[in-house]
């Protein structure tokens, strides 16, 4: 009897077993005939699943199949069975409604649907399941009806704000979404930045600005309505910086530091966005600002070497030399560095000082002598002296002393190995050599700097072996135009125009070394640092047309772009220059701005029409 016994059991156990791996196959195949878009077969096998193994997921695709073929009738049986089992389950329903709603009993469907928002407790988790399960069905009216009656039953009047707004965003009713979110806003403040979160999209397929312009209304409106809220000032100051209006977002901003006392920490903000984004008037009023306050706040050094930055910008950015300006703004920062001394904190201020000192006033030797200072005193950290270094390299070469700015990019090389300094520093070196005629040293360090972690670098690194390999000739080991070639390009990348020049006519006054291209490039480069923006475009434009092919198009493509949109007022040929460097050069360094601009200068041009 025990033998007969775990005989049937063993019987029963591979019975099922062979009934569950048909069950797996037949539902395999359902999925398969479903996705197929085979809908009749994927009924009749979700039917046998079904039968056997009443579950939602085999529901699911039955219901939806039953649908897809019409055949509502056995839907509609299907959902009561369920209904049955599951009564309480929110999707089924509104599974019923539906089916009733494409048999066209749309009585029958309304009164359906209503019933289930009638029937809402004040359990939030049935409002989100109702909510979701109209959802489903493309019923964003209900979903909505179904939130509301949830914020009733909560007693709160702003209860599901934020799904009863995006529901809205998709109907396209942005007005009706504007109120829930700043409804919100008014009851919870810190939910500031979810909303500012979810509002950014409005700025993504705007292009005839209606999202924007009533978000606009609906923030004026609300800052009217609540005037010691001070979320909707926030919001005002939010929009502005959105719209790159700086000059209102500082005028806000400022009216908001006054009325709250904030001590200029909101100002200093968006003064600072201000000045990344280039718009030096609203930066430059904002950093003013922070320092007629006095001793109410403790921002006055930010503000000043702030304000400092902007100066030397815009002394660089201007039409024409101001030279009393210049020295001036000169004057001014040896007061502020004789005040608060050198810090890691002021510290690029401080660079962009000596560079200002050395190559626009002409003082090299002095400025030389201020890093040599500040690198003996030790108190920077070793990033920065070596940041220090690597500059002082720089105006080392300029005094004639190359030997000792080699020495000094090699400590910078042997101090931070594993820092990108130590690559600029190598880099540098590679060029001194370059200059200096050193044709193999120079190739051997280009050769691994082409491999650099740096992109930057690694480019550059690559442009200048590939001149070294097209221009070096046996018969020159010297390589006499190349040495004058790399004096000219060290020369404009410090902005010394006139000495470039005269190293580039030196190089086209030597032998033909293949360098036609390149010397064509930087001449327009130093045309466009002199502000002859025609004939910078001119060059550019001859570049392009002679040298479609060279290593440097792209870049070219890219200047005349920016020469174009932000010199000379031609933004359709400028999106035209951007899209070509995207079409023929999609992996070049500049692909990612170059869509950054064309989106810029669409969004613009749609405001123009406007």
């Amino acid at each position: 009897m025990k033998k007969i016994f775990m005989a049937l059991i063993l019987c029963v156990c591979v019975a099922f077993s062979v009934a569950q791996t048909d069950d797996n196959t037949m539902a395999k195949l359902a999925l398969q005939y479903y996705n197929d878009q085979a809908f009749d077969k994927a009924a009749e096998a979700y039917a046998g699943l079904y039968a056997k193994t009443p579950n939602h997921y085999y529901y699911t695709y039955y219901f939806q199949s039953l649908v897809k073929i019409k055949d509502y009738k056995a839907a509609e049986k299907l959902v009561h069975k369920q209904l049955k089992q599951k009564f309480t389950m929110w999707e089924y329903q509104v599974d019923l409604g539906y089916v009733f709603e494409l048999q066209n009993e749309t009585g029958k469907a309304k009164k359906q649907y209503d019933a289930c928002v009638d029937a809402l407790t004040t359990n939030s988790s049935e409002v989100v399941d109702l909510a979701r399960a109209f959802l489903n069905r493309g019923k964003r009216d209900y979903a909505v009806k179904t939130y509301l009656k949830g914020r009733k039953l909560s007693g709160k009047d702003v209860t599901y704000a934020m799904d009863i707004a995006v529901i809205y965003e998709n109907q396209g009713q942005y007005e009706q979404a504007a109120q829930e979110y700043f409804n919100l806003l008014n009851a919870e403040p810190d939910k500031i930045s979810n909303v500012e979160t979810v509002l950014l999209s409005w700025w993504i397929n705007d292009d005839n600005n209606e999202k924007k312009n009533i978000l606009r209304t609906q923030i004026l409106k609300y800052s009217s309505r609540y005037p010691d809220n001070r979320v909707y000032a926030d919001l005002l100051i939010w929009y502005a910086v959105q719209e790159k209006d700086f000059s209102m977002a500082i005028k806000h901003v400022k009216s908001m530091d006054k009325k709250y006392n904030l001590a200029g920490y909101t100002v200093l903000n968006v003064a600072n966005t201000a000045l990344r984004n280039n718009d030096y008037a609203a930066a430059e009023d904002g950093y003013k600002y922070i320092l007629s306050l006095g001793n109410r706040t403790i921002l006055a050094p930010q503000a000043q070497a702030a304000l400092l930055d902007v100066q030397l910008t815009r002394l660089h950015t201007s039409s024409g030399w101001d030279a009393s300006k210049a020295a001036m703004t000169d004057k001014e920062l040896k007061q502020y560095y004789q005040h608060y001394s050198v810090t890691d904190k002021n510290i690029d201020l401080y660079r962009k000082w000596i560079k200002f000192k050395a190559l626009r006033l002409n003082q090299v030797d002095t400025a030389a002598n201020m890093l040599l200072q500040q690198i003996g005193l030790g108190k920077l950290s070793p990033q920065y002296i070596s940041l220090l270094k690597v500059d002082l390299a720089q105006l080392k070469v300029l005094q004639g002393d190359v030997w000792e700015a080699i020495l000094l990019n090699s400590q910078v090389e042997k101090a931070m190995p594993n820092d990108t300094i130590a690559q600029v520093a190598k880099f540098t070196n590679a060029k001194i050599s370059l200059m200096q005629g050193e044709i193999e040293w120079a190739n051997a360090q280009l050769e691994v700097l082409s491999a650099a972690t740096s992109k930057l670098i690694a480019n550059d690194a690559m442009y200048l072996l590939l001149l070294i390999r097209d221009n070096k000739d046996e018969e020159d080991s010297l390589c006499v135009p190349l040495q004058y070639f790399a004096k000219a390009m060290f020369l404009t990348e410090l902005n010394l125009c006139n000495q470039a020049e005269t190293m580039l006519d030196s190089v086209s006054m030597t032998k033909d070394y293949k360098l036609n291209d390149d010397v064509l490039y930087y001449k327009a480069m130093i045309a466009k640092y002199k502000e002859e923006y025609v004939k910078a475009d001119s060059l550019l434009e001859k570049f392009l047309i002679d040298y479609s092919t060279e290593l440097l198009a792209d870049d070219a493509l890219y200047e005349r772009a920016l020469l174009q949109e932000q010199c000379l007022n031609n933004p359709f040929l400028a999106m035209d220059l951007y899209q070509q460097l995207l079409t023929y050069h999609s992996d070049s360094i500049y692909a990612v701005e170059a869509r950054n601009h064309i989106h810029a200068l669409r969004n613009n041009m749609q405001k123009q029409v406007e």
